[in-house]
């Protein structure tokens, strides 16, 4: 997920994960990459927020399912 800073046009390099129910997951954003670890089964919504060089924001949600781990 790139985000850029649409002030400079640069990329953001550093973005914040506000989460709906944190009880479902861990989530974290790094270098364009978001990283989504399940806790428990059930729909997770979470927004990234970006902000630009002057202090501008946008959020963006987003909504995925958190599924039982399939047995091997």
């Amino acid at each position: 997920l790139t985000i850029l800073d649409h002030d400079n046009q640069r990329p953001v390099s550093a973005a914040e994960i506000e989460i709906a129910n944190p009880s479902l997951a861990d989530i974290s954003w790094t270098s364009g990459k978001i990283t989504i670890k399940g806790k428990a089964p059930g729909l997770l919504q979470f927004n990234v927020v970006a902000r630009s060089a002057y202090g501008l924001s946008h959020k963006e949600s987003f909504l995925v399912q958190i599924s039982e781990p399939t047995p091997p």
